[in-house]
């Protein structure tokens, strides 16, 4: 065995404190990661916080418990021009790569706003117990949702459903008794009684069970405590605004710069890709033509409709048709520099030219699977399929305009087509890395076009901030 001299034992238990204490940013990395949020998730999953990480949703990386209590309190400016910060203690619905999902009511903690508008706010969110606890510091902005909340009248909106009942009484009765506050401005007294009975109104979107998210732009952790090994450590993530990607993690020393107000207000808005796909009537023009008007965006028609001939109208289709269209879509991608809405796009091509050609299934699918690759290096891209079945494709075949696609036998030829699009969609966006909304949209009517639009804006205002 080799043996040390001491002065090089000095040197070794140098090197070992210097690492506990401060740490090399490659050290840092192996250590807690890259990315904050799925580091916190790590931690918080394993001191109980989380349920199984199987029942979590593809946009989740981690949600509370049932029964569990966690929270988070959050700062952010008061109402009051001049006044103190208004400081709440919230429960964390669900952590996601964008941030923090919470339900509120009325506001997130003092502040006020529109669904979509943003607000200043911090955090704060302690893990894990003395002397080896961890403190996680966050700052950034609050953006709020327009989830809603109707049981058995319409499904939970993208999977992240409404607060429990109990708590959508408690706080639809203190939205009851907020307007019996006197002109004053002072508390209402009541008796026990009077504090609980209230009635349940349908939620609106003003409601209770509103819907926030904040998204950290900076988080850092402060890890341990004097008496703990190594000390106390203190490492800081960043990223840019509209970005998912982390910078860091890096150690600081005990004061850090926090981040600007201008940081946030100067960065360039995302470009973003929202896809409309599905099957042969569902809703897809409709659908693209209503998003595009409400966010102001640009919409691009479906390339197959827009460059059918006679022939294709016929169902006759030449050799060369689908990489027309695969061209004609690559160049298309290369012209749009804003957000767009795209109508089926390279995905909803593929299983379309796949039905006429399923021998070349390899070569269709590595071409689309390239160019959204490509289009995801310079965009977000955001899928939405809308599912229907078989029943509302001859429904609706019978009862509106539709393409000149042509059926020998309704029902039939709907089962076949609505298995090799739609269900074929679903397949391959369950493969997809990426964030995937998928609406029912059997409903005809305003009433559910609304609904279906809704929940796309949704979709979109919690995952990209243009």
């Amino acid at each position: 065995m080799e043996r040390i001299g001491g002065e090089d034992v000095l040197r070794a238990a140098k090197r070992a404190v210097d690492l506990a204490i401060f740490p090399s940013t490659e050290d840092l990395e192996s250590e807690l990661g890259a990315d904050p949020l799925r580091r916190l998730v790590q931690v918080a999953r394993r001191e109980g916080f989380l349920r199984d990480a199987a029942g979590d949703k593809k946009w989740q990386l981690g949600r509370r418990g049932k029964h569990v209590p966690w929270s988070f309190q959050l700062a952010t400016p008061n109402q009051q021009l001049g006044g103190p910060p208004a400081v709440r203690n919230l429960g964390i619905h669900s952590v996601t790569e964008t941030g923090f999902i919470f339900f509120s009511l009325g506001s997130a903690g003092g502040a006020t706003g529109q669904p979509g508008e943003e607000v200043f706010a911090s955090m704060v969110l302690l893990l894990g117990s003395y002397p080896f606890q961890q403190q996680w510091r966050g700052e950034g902005i609050v953006r709020r949702g327009i989830f809603g909340f109707r049981p058995l009248i319409q499904k939970m909106r993208w999977g992240s459903p409404a607060p429990p009942f109990s708590l959508a009484c408690a706080m639809q009765r203190c939205q009851e008794l907020a307007q019996l506050q006197p002109a004053s401005g002072e508390r209402v007294a009541l008796t026990d009684q009077e504090a609980v009975v209230g009635t349940r109104a349908e939620d609106t979107r003003d409601g209770p069970s509103t819907a926030y998210i904040f998204i950290p732009y900076r988080m850092e952790v402060l890890i341990g405590h004097p008496p703990a090994p190594g000390g106390t450590r203190r490492c800081e993530w960043r990223r840019s605004r509209g970005s998912r990607g982390w910078e860091g993690p890096r150690a600081l020393l005990p004061f850090s710069r926090p981040l600007e107000v201008c940081e946030l207000n100067g960065r360039e808005a995302q470009k973003v890709t929202l896809v409309v796909m599905g099957s042969h009537t569902a809703g897809k023009s409709t659908v693209r033509k209503r998003l595009a008007q409400r966010l102001r965006w640009q919409s691009d028609e479906e390339l197959g409709t827009s460059l059918r001939g006679e022939e294709e109208e016929q169902n006759r289709y030449r050799e060369t048709w689908d990489d027309e269209i695969h061209a004609a879509e690559v160049a298309r991608d290369k012209e749009r520099s804003s957000c767009r809405v795209v109508e089926t796009w390279h995905l909803g091509n593929f299983v379309w030219a796949l039905a006429r050609h399923p021998e070349q299934q390899a070569k269709l699918l590595a071409r689309a699977k390239e160019a959204l690759r490509h289009e995801q290096e310079t965009r977000v891209v955001l899928l939405v399929l809308l599912k229907i079945d078989a029943a509302t494709m001859v429904r609706r075949r019978a009862s509106f305009q539709t393409s000149a696609l042509r059926f020998e036998d309704e029902e039939s030829d709907a089962r076949e087509l609505s298995k090799a699009t739609g269900e074929k969609l679903e397949t391959i966006l369950g493969e997809f890395e990426g964030p995937v909304l998928k609406v029912d949209n059997n409903q005809d009517g305003e009433t559910a076009l609304s609904d279906t639009v809704d929940a796309i804006v949704d979709f979109v205002t919690f995952f990209v901030s243009c």
